[in-house]
């Protein structure tokens, strides 16, 4: 699968950059790597709903996509912070793309705010995290799960995760320019460190 082959070289290259002690370029691929483990755990969850009309598989699976929706939305509110915006710096990204970076976050955090509720509340603390240890409640919390309205929820996020890749797919070609990744070798802790090393006599 072209998703599962992505991720290992993403997996690859992050290994790489953070044996080379290249933050930037690791941090990058660190946002990379994850948007696309999101997409891969969406991608299976959506399969699962859509191949099966049996009421409380479409309910477990309505509570997996609902948690991995409030804690994805939670994660990329660090993965995309002060850190990353200073590697965005770093590698000179163009001020246009970080106005499309922008952009994105907002829906994000619009997403995440909106649904918070429902998501953390109505989801994960009753059912998920099975808070609840009446066990009548705790069936019919399950049994309120609309899936057809979490199904829609996973459907406006994928739409979100969809820019994030596009985003970070052009971050990391940007980054890739002979000119920005040469200064960011010359200027990592390695190398500096290899320039003081004596040569045996």
């Amino acid at each position: 699968m072209v998703l599962d082959r992505t991720i290992d070289i993403i997996r690859s290259e992050q290994s790489k950059a953070q044996a080379q002690e290249l933050i930037h370029r690791s941090r990058v691929y660190n946002v990379a790597l994850y948007v696309l483990l999101i997409d891969r755990d969406l991608s299976i969850l959506k399969t699962l709903m859509v191949s099966s009309l049996d009421p409380w598989l479409l309910r477990f699976a309505s509570r997996q996509i609902a948690l991995t929706l409030y804690e994805s939305c939670d994660d990329l509110t660090t993965v995309l912070g002060k850190d990353f915006r200073d590697s965005l710096a770093a590698i000179e990204l163009k001020e246009i793309d970080i106005k499309d970076f922008n952009t994105v976050c907002k829906r994000l955090n619009a997403f995440k705010n909106e649904h918070h509720q429902f998501l953390y509340h109505d989801i994960r603390n009753a059912v998920t995290a099975h808070r609840m240890q009446d066990s009548l409640k705790f069936l019919q919390a399950i049994e309120a799960i609309d899936p057809l309205r979490v199904f829609r929820l996973g459907g406006d996020f994928y739409e979100i995760i969809g820019l994030l890749l596009a985003f970070v797919t052009k971050s990391l070609l940007h980054m890739s320019q002979l000119p920005i990744a040469l200064k960011e070798i010359l200027a990592s802790p390695k190398f500096v460190r290899s320039k003081h090393v004596q040569p045996h006599a």
